[in-house]
């Protein structure tokens, strides 16, 4: 009985020792496990912030290249105002309300050089009709701002229609 006993308390002591090392590996695995994942954490972050980085990069040189674009259009459009104002074409004031829009979508600084041209334009020159109510509906946008009043005013005074 007493050997029994003996084999008992071994195997007690076995199954002890035999927990402990269980708990000991599963704690190191848990650590490891724990240490990669932060590892592996850090490497998805670290990417994040180099994509991020990347895309902004890329944003910048997309808004760069809008504007190099943008400014080649209004190249082009004052390259057909003069073409137009060589031909006396009614192209000429068309392309000037163009530029005129784009400045006021863009709250541009040149809305006033803008509209001095145009109303230097309309001093000696009829326009069709949906030619003004193109210019009114521009002129309409801005006649409220103090800076532009005036020269709103006397570009709708110097109005004149073109009758066939």
């Amino acid at each position: 009985a007493s050997e029994s006993k003996i084999l008992e308390k071994i195997s007690a002591l076995n199954q002890k020792e035999f927990d402990n090392i269980k708990s000991d590996i599963l704690a190191t695995a848990k650590n490891e496990v724990l240490a990669s994942e932060t590892k592996v954490f850090e490497k998805i972050n670290s990417i994040d912030k180099t994509k991020t980085a990347e895309n902004e990069n890329i944003k910048r040189e997309v808004y760069s290249l809008k504007d190099a674009l943008d400014d080649l259009d209004t190249k082009v459009k004052e390259f057909e105002i003069d073409k137009f104002a060589e031909k006396g074409q009614q192209g000429e004031i068309i392309r000037m309300i163009d530029l005129l829009q784009k400045s006021i979508d863009k709250k541009k600084y040149d809305i006033p050089e803008r509209l001095v041209k145009i109303r230097d334009y309309l001093k000696n020159t009829e326009i069709r009709a949906y030619v003004s109510t193109d210019l009114n509906k521009q002129l309409s946008k801005i006649e409220n701002n103090e800076e532009n009043k005036f020269l709103v005013k006397e570009i709708r005074d110097n109005i004149k229609i073109f009758v066939d």
